[in-house]
């Protein structure tokens, strides 16, 4: 449960709130509270409603991050996560807390070999269906088309291009950045060509295939799933030296190649460039 606050001053109710619901959910009850230093965690209002509840405050040292280690360094995983994404879609900075609430998501589903395997959500809510919240995945920035349901006119567009940046507390639904500077929700929004995310991968040197699932280039050795059959399968250029990409070299000519290569002292002959 993550929730972005335009201030400090909103912290102790958002956290009265986030207890409330975590109890509601569990079923168990909330016996300790551990914070830093914090002026937020220290309010009259939060410290009253933390002793009717019967919950204990505890305070780390200041300036010593080791005695809330674990804290401290899922914040950091986190902080990460959200700065890569961010970067590698090329999206607006004002954009971290989507950033942050998708990397929360991803990371609280993601299986850990310290769970035996499990998710930190698949022990705190064992009622959650952790598969189908994974098969609901969907990369942050991913260009997508999504639908415009009160389009007026024959003529008019009747979608609209924007990126995926996080997901509703609803199966299925996603937040959506659109080229009007806002982000909106919408139900399965339709994949684009990763080209547009991705075009130092997928650029000049690409041949469009059709009928297989995926995307392919074997001079970065880069798989991504897509849900485009039409148009997705990429090939690999005549003299890569990946055979396993599909409709990539073919193999006579990758011998002859190498033949020719061997007559001339390892040396590529101009001829055959």
């Amino acid at each position: 449960m993550l929730r972005s606050l335009p201030s400090k001053a909103e912290a102790p109710a958002a956290l009265l709130d986030m207890i409330a619901a975590m109890e509601t959910q569990t079923g168990y009850k909330a016996k300790n509270l551990k914070t830093d230093n914090g002026g937020e965690y220290r309010s009259a209002e939060l410290l009253r409603h933390l002793r009717a509840k019967g919950i204990s405050l505890k305070e780390t040292v200041a300036y010593h991050s080791q005695t809330n280690a674990i804290a401290e360094w899922t914040n950091r995983t986190i902080v990460t996560m959200a700065r890569m994404a961010l970067l590698h879609a090329n999206l607006p900075k004002y954009l971290w807390p989507e950033a942050i609430a998708h990397s929360t998501y991803t990371k609280n589903r993601t299986p850990y070999q310290t769970l035996d395997g499990k998710s930190p959500v698949e022990l705190f809510l064992p009622q959650t269906n952790i598969q189908q919240q994974r098969s609901k995945f969907r990369a942050f920035g991913e260009p997508v088309w999504i639908h415009l349901p009160h389009t007026i006119g024959k003529l008019t567009a009747h979608s609209m291009e924007g990126h995926i940046v996080g997901y509703t507390a609803s199966s299925g639904i996603y937040r959506v950045y659109t080229k009007e500077k806002r982000v909106t929700t919408t139900k399965e929004p339709h994949h684009r060509s990763l080209e547009v995310l991705y075009p130092k991968y997928y650029g000049s040197d690409i041949r469009i295939r059709t009928g297989q699932e995926g995307i392919v280039n074997s001079s970065h050795g880069l798989r991504t799933a897509s849900r485009d059959r039409a148009t997705d399968t990429v090939g690999a250029r005549l003299g890569s030296t990946d055979s396993a990409a599909p409709g990539g070299p073919w193999p006579k000519y990758r011998r002859r190649l190498e033949k020719r290569k061997r007559c001339h002292g390892g040396r590529q002959p101009w001829w055959s460039s």
